[in-house]
């Protein structure tokens, strides 16, 4: 786990990787342990109005889910083209735009990647798909 990494943060980040492939459009917000959850999938899935421009994103991607828990994003999308590539082009990028990279465990497919900025952490999985590359990215800060 990153330092400063919270449980809630590490547990997300299994269940974004045990995520299954999302239907065409759905929606939902809960209300639990005194924290908004909204998820949003397939059609409806957007990038967030509030989402940082210092985090790139592969491209070219398609959303596939969207959710926010707290100070939580998570994004699920597809891109083309292989995990290795995409991986070194993704680190690459958020270096250059002033991410330092930090330690994360590997998965057991793909590959992981994680970034520190003060105040904020990003995970990112990268894994085989059918139409190229799935990658699976969490941002947390604690602002």
């Amino acid at each position: 786990m990153l330092p400063g990494m919270s449980r809630l943060f590490a547990c997300l980040l299994l269940a974004a990787a045990a995520s299954s492939p999302a239907a065409d459009a759905q929606t939902v917000t809960l209300h639990s342990g005194g924290r908004n959850v909204r998820i949003v999938a397939g059609d409806a899935a957007v990038l967030p109005a509030d989402f940082p421009a210092d985090v790139t994103l592969p491209q070219p991607y398609t959303l596939v889910q969207v959710e926010r828990i707290g100070r939580v994003v998570t994004l699920e999308a597809d891109t083309p083209g292989d995990v290795a590539t995409v991986a070194a082009q993704w680190d690459a990028r958020m270096e250059a735009d002033g991410w330092r990279d930090a330690k994360v465990v590997p998965p057991p497919t793909g590959q992981a990647m994680a970034w520190v900025k003060p105040g904020r952490a990003a995970i990112a999985w990268v894994k085989p798909a059918a139409a190229g590359v799935r990658f699976q990215l969490q941002l947390r800060s604690s602002d």
